[in-house]
């Protein structure tokens, strides 16, 4: 079988620099040593582990810009390739296109090569044989994912992609399973120091697969599971060793899987080659975006390329790829200008460097290299100050508000906006479910704001079925008016009443005449 290498070494003409953005550290999970011999593959209950078939081999035979460029030239820039939409490959007997739960992410540093296992004033496994610091840099980098706003906005790039529907399609309606990319919380599931043994000196893609089936045993007490929608295994050599030929052989890492058949289904392990990155140099990204200070630079560049494509084409082939077998990464590689443009991200656990994206939705559907900045941190909300007559708080202004969410990739094809205020500690909902325009605009018209100070914001829902977004909240001051009250016009001095005429004096009644006795009946 061939092997997937799906990152290639970076031209040194391309080293570029970049602002730096400051993180938090965040305590990460320590490593687990191995104090014991997992069961062996060869006495599992599911056997015959072999490596996935693969579309691409290094260096690649397509044509340029995506042919392995000469390490003495830079990349070319891109062409009409880039025009080549993703397409979805329909999955395999049952295994997921793309990633459809929070990713769940696996450091394996295999071999007793990088040292003694401390920990260091964060919570993060350090080792003795690390020189770069590289363990700790992939831990931080996994921790912090989809902690900011940034950094979402980098995932949500690859969460446009789904599964459930039809092989070749280039979008997805919003009845689709999407693929999920980020987590709040990050997405570092867990820290393995496998040091029974030393690693190979040049692994073989048998060893190196042989090595992500048995962290699965590892991370699943000694149970071999396969097919999950969320797990990814990341093995990494230590320094001084060369797997599958690295770093001569074209390429910085390449994701792949491990798979096997049950008597009802195939079954599948993702995992990824990473070698030790800063042993290549320049060539696999050091100083490729912060210059001078960013040796480590390549480490999360090459991590963030092989992550997005494995969540989103998790078995070679059968999740998202164009007409020429690249995936959303290869598209991108090495970009040092443009809007799909290597940049840092920030974390909560620091700063990082990451490679742009390819979306299909970007380019008014024609497709477009994105990266964070040109994705943006969040959509906008934007009004103005306003000024009532009234000075009750419950008659509040008639006013109108508009949000752009710049969030998602153009043009917006499904999506609404749900319009809320908060004001005296109390939230309130102004408009719900405001459909968006296709560039992303939602409007509230007649909405009625106390006096005082509100806060608001716009929520966003399915757009182009993609995880919800909130704005940033806007705080709008209504006033009550300065303007004195007119001098009201005085009311006109009442005519008096005319005197009332007396009434004449009554004339007394006659007396009555008294009547005669009456006449006695005779006897």
């Amino acid at each position: 079988m061939t092997v997937r290498r799906l990152f290639s070494v970076l031209p040194a003409a391309l080293l570029v620099a970049s602002s730096i953005v400051v993180g938090i550290a965040r305590p990460a999970q320590a490593a687990e040593v191995s104090s014991h011999q997992l069961p062996s593959l060869s006495t599992a209950p599911i056997a015959g582990i072999t490596r996935t078939r693969d579309l691409l081999s290094s260096p690649r035979a397509t044509p340029a810009p995506y042919a392995q460029p000469e390490l003495s030239s830079p990349s070319p820039a891109p062409s009409t390739q880039v025009q080549h939409l993703l397409q979805y490959g329909g999955g395999v007997n049952g295994v997921p296109g793309v990633l459809t739960s929070t990713p769940k992410v696996y450091l394996v540093f295999w071999g007793s090569q990088w040292g003694t296992p401390g920990t260091d004033g964060a919570g993060y496994t350090t080792f003795s044989g690390d020189p770069s610091g590289e363990a700790v840099v992939l831990q931080k980098f996994f921790a912090g994912l989809g902690t900011t706003k940034q950094s979402l906005a980098w995932a949500s790039i690859a969460e446009q992609y789904c599964e459930g529907i039809s092989p070749g399609a280039t979008s997805c309606p919003t009845s689709a399973v999407f693929a999920q990319a980020a987590s709040p919380t990050g997405v570092l599931a867990g820290v393995w120091a496998d040091e029974l043994s030393a690693a190979p000196s040049s692994a073989s893609v048998t060893q190196l697969t042989q090595e992500a089936a048995t962290a699965d045993q590892h991370f699943h007490n000694g149970t071999l599971v396969g097919n999950s929608p969320s797990d990814i295994y990341i093995i990494a050599s230590p320094p001084g060793t060369q797997p599958d030929g690295f770093p001569t052989a074209g390429f910085c890492a390449w994701h792949s899987d491990a798979t096997w058949s049950t008597s009802t289904s195939l079954e599948d392990v993702p995992f990824i080659n990473f070698p030790y990155i800063t042993d290549a140099g320049s060539s696999c990204g050091q100083d490729a975006v912060n210059g001078s200070s960013g040796q480590n630079d390549g480490i999360t560049i090459v991590a963030s390329h092989e992550f997005a494509e494995t969540v989103t084409d998790p078995m070679a082939g059968s999740g998202w790829e164009d007409s020429l077998g690249n995936e959303l990464a290869d598209k991108c590689q090495w970009m040092s200008s443009g809007p799909g443009e290597m940049e840092n991200i920030g974390l909560s656990t620091g700063t990082f460097p990451v490679q742009g994206l390819w979306s299909n939705a970007a380019n008014s559907g024609a497709g477009e290299c994105v990266n964070a900045t040109s994705v943006t941190n969040g959509p906008g909300l934007t009004s103005t100050v306003l000024t009532t007559t009234s000075t009750a708080p419950a008659d509040g202004s008639s006013i109108t508000l508009t949000s752009t969410t710049t969030n998602y990739s153009l043009p917006v094809t499904t999506g609404t906006a749900e319009f809320s205020f908060t004001h005296n500690g109390v939230t309130y909902l102004l408009c719900a479910s405001t459909a968006l325009s296709s560039s992303g605009s939602a409007t509230c018209s007649s909405a009625a704001l106390p006096v005082g100070s509100s806060t608001v914001s716009a929520a966003y829902t399915s757009v182009n079925g993609l995880s919800p977004s909130t704005s940033s909240p806007v705080t709008i001051e209504v006033k009550a008016s300065s303007t004195p009250s007119p001098t009201p016009t005085p009311s006109p001095t009442p005519t008096p009443s005319p005197t009332p005429t007396p009434s004449p004096t009554p004339t007394p009644s006659p007396t009555p005449t008294p009547s005669p006795t009456p006449t006695p009946s005779p006897t």
